[in-house]
């Protein structure tokens, strides 16, 4: 991903999350990172709909971890409305395993405008949960 990220970004300067510090990436066009998993059909719908998908990265200093991810997504549906949404992702209590600092905790809070979800947006989330559904074991 960090490879992605050397095109996709500007620095945006550097921040405190956590009491850790961090450098701030802005980024134009987040389909264009490997990290968005977005699909070419999808990037066709997007361009379709207008989509626009824009963000900042919060990468921790010394470790090299994402602490913050920002995402900005805005569309026009079928009937030519404007639908805003906007995703905010903090990832905290890195632990290592096997060599890699992994979040054990993350919170998403994600804000919703216009007169509702877009249907690319709303298919897409849909597709995300179901995965992720199939893909998480529990422990105790």
């Amino acid at each position: 991903m960090m490879e992605n990220l050397k095109t996709a970004a500007q620095c945006g300067g550097t921040g405190k999350i956590d009491g850790y510090k961090t450098y701030i990436l802005n980024i134009k066009d987040m389909t264009k990172l490997k990290l968005m998993g977005i699909t070419k059909q999808e990037k066709k719908e997007m361009k379709k709909e207008k989509a626009k998908v824009c963000g900042k990265i919060w990468v921790d200093a010394k470790d090299r971890v994402i602490r913050k991810m920002e995402i900005d997504m805005e569309g026009v549906d079928e009937e030519g409305k404007k639908q805003t949404v906007k995703e905010t992702t903090e990832m905290k209590d890195f632990r290592k395993i096997n060599g890699l600092l992994i979040p054990y905790r993350y919170r998403t809070v994600t804000t919703i405008g216009g007169e509702g979800m877009p249907k690319l947006l709303f298919r897409r989330r849909t597709r995300d949960a179901r995965k992720l559904c199939r893909n998480t074991e529990i422990s105790g």
